[in-house]
């Protein structure tokens, strides 16, 4: 959500105006959205921001705080806050070197986390200090993250494998299970990594959502989004009939 400004953080096109951003200009929106028979005192601002591999955000809708995940200088967060100017230099920090080539960021009570993908190894950097820092919580190798989300039982990721491990051949569809370890001082454990089974997409582009225990695995099939679903902690995928 927005007030009267809005400060752009990477390049940037509108989906429905035609105009190019620089990244760092800063906009004033003339307009706010109607609900009902009201005018909202905030407004939704659609954008696309234009990067490497995209850009993800951990948002705070209480506080205003926002948290940007993007490729600069390696995988990087940005910190903003609705009733502030971008605070250049304060918080952008950098979460892992290199071009991870996919990543998801969560926020779990004041930790921030992310989930990201690098050459042949998928790996979880935690922050505990609002991104200023970030360290290396867990790392999967053999296993390259297509989608990730995560509940109160932990982070739940499906990718390909990248390496033969027992039943799992390379270019399998894997899911893993990341849960929090309160022993040998390991933070986290791979709870679960298994084959997936059922209704596979024939495409990795995605994105993968859960509520209740009920996942949803959103492909592109040709021209269309198709819809897969799970109820058993992405062990088995199965299409939804009809959701195209």
């Amino acid at each position: 959500y927005t007030s009267s400004y809005t400060t752009v953080l990477l390049d940037w096109w509108s989906p429905i105006f035609d105009f190019p951003l620089e990244a760092g200009d800063r906009i004033a929106i003339p307009f706010h959205n109607s609900g009902g028979p009201y005018v909202t005192k905030y407004a939704n601002v659609q954008t696309r921001g234009i990067a490497g591999g995209g850009i993800d955000f951990v948002r705070d809708p209480h506080t205003g705080e926002n948290w940007a995940l993007y490729l600069g200088n390696g995988l990087r967060c940005a910190y903003s806050r609705r009733t502030e100017s971008y605070p250049t230099g304060v918080v952008d920090t950098q979460v892992v070197a290199g071009s991870p080539a996919a990543w998801r960021g969560f926020r779990d009570g004041a930790t921030l986390q992310c989930v990201y993908t690098q050459s042949t190894h998928t790996a979880l950097s935690e922050s505990f200090d609002s991104g200023v820092t970030w360290e290396v919580a867990v790392t999967i190798p053999g296993v390259s993250m297509i989608g990730a989300t995560r509940n109160d039982q932990g982070i739940h990721i499906l990718g390909k494998a990248t390496v033969a491990d027992g039943a799992i051949a390379s270019g399998d569809f894997v899911r893993l299970v990341l849960r929090r370890n309160d022993v040998d001082g390991e933070p986290w454990i791979v709870a679960a990594k298994t084959k997936v089974a059922g209704d596979l997409p024939s495409s990795t582009l995605s994105a993968l959502v859960e509520s209740d225990g009920h996942f949803v695995w959103m492909a592109k099939a040709g021209a269309d989004i198709q819809l897969h679903e799970s109820t058993d902690e992405l062990e088995t995928l199965a299409v939804i009939p009809g959701a195209e």
